[in-house]
């Protein structure tokens, strides 16, 4: 697990695969909340800055209470920006459809210091609820294209269509 959950924390956003994301979690759920965090933890490189992956896995980990909100992923500027109205994807950068975690961004221009991740450790520690079961992807791709331009257009209409379908697919080539 640990060779797997160092390449997803180190792999740049415009590599993102989200097979490996769920691989991870899936190996990190039965750890419970307390392990799994410290698993992330021990796993961060000296410079948390380059482990990036740890806001993917978090927000794919942990569901949060109706009450509570994911942390905004504060590492720059993303080339796809956040939809208006969170409720359609409430993980942005992430959105999950059927169980598979897709990043809706390729990139960031960084502008300031970035975000440490601990914040957002610290903030599941608080307020996350793990997972109660691994993710479980369809066997067969059928129906996900659909099912994302729905999501899609309810965040955005037409905004930015052709970028985030071309990173969609891109991803889901990764999966099936």
């Amino acid at each position: 697990m640990n060779e797997l959950l160092n390449k997803v924390l180190h792999t740049p956003v415009e590599a993102y695969d989200p097979a490996d994301v769920m691989a991870v979690v899936n190996m990190l759920i039965p750890l419970g909340k307390e392990k799994a965090l410290e698993k992330i933890t021990a796993a961060l490189p000296v410079n948390t800055l380059d482990g990036v992956g740890a806001f993917w896995i978090l927000r794919v980990l942990f569901e949060l209470p109706p009450e509570e909100f994911y942390p905004t992923v504060k590492i720059g500027r993303p080339d796809i920006p956040p939809p208006e109205a969170t409720y359609p994807m409430p993980r942005f950068p992430i959105v999950m459809i059927q169980d598979i975690p897709f990043l809706l961004v390729k990139g960031y221009d960084l502008s300031g210091v970035p975000e440490r991740v601990e914040g957002h450790i610290n903030y599941f520690r608080e307020y996350g609820i793990i997972r109660h079961q691994e993710l479980s992807p369809p066997k067969q791709s059928n129906g996900l294209e659909a099912e994302f331009l729905s999501l899609w257009e309810s965040a955005y209409g037409d905004m930015y269509l052709l970028e985030g379908t071309s990173i969609f697919k891109e991803q889901l080539n990764k999966v099936f």
